[in-house]
């Protein structure tokens, strides 16, 4: 860490300050695009703490990580920001993901390691946000397609 101490007091300032200005953030509920970027701005912070503290510690595989995930937001969040209709596209997004997380623990756990939680969900429930995500042609938006949404 001596040997980057003053790329780190950069960090550790931009991280204090963005603590603060999260607080004077004047969010309208009731604005879809107000609650979606103040959401991906506190994970991205959260994220960015983090990636600090672990860096801070010599654990760069797991900063590594988090930096992905960090950057994935902004992608989004950079996307919705400048188009409102993106906002539609991370909504459904949402969909395709709770589907995909639906079939894998309906019918891709051959070892049971979702047993106790099927037995909490409706198949049904599944079958219908799969004949829903069909009708609507909804897909999953890859990272590298939200990127490329802040090129063009």
């Amino acid at each position: 860490m001596n040997k980057h101490r003053k790329i780190f007091d950069v960090c550790f300032d931009v991280n204090k300050f963005s603590h603060k200005v999260k607080f004077e953030f004047d969010i309208n509920n009731n604005n879809i695009l107000h609650v979606l970027s103040a959401s991906l701005f506190l994970k991205i912070l959260n994220c960015f703490q983090s990636i600090i503290i672990l860096s801070k510690l010599g654990l760069e595989s797991e900063s590594k990580i988090l930096t992905r995930t960090l950057i994935e937001s902004l992608f989004v969040l950079k996307a919705i920001s400048e188009d409102e209709k993106e906002i539609n596209n991370f909504i459904k997004t949402d969909y395709k993901k709770r589907e995909q997380l639906l079939k894998l623990i309906f019918d891709k756990d051959a070892e049971n390691t979702y047993g106790e939680i099927r037995k909490k969900l409706d198949k049904e429930m599944y079958e219908e946000l799969r004949s829903f995500n069909k009708e609507k042609d909804i897909r999953d938006i890859k990272v590298h397609e939200w990127a490329k949404k802040l090129i063009y």
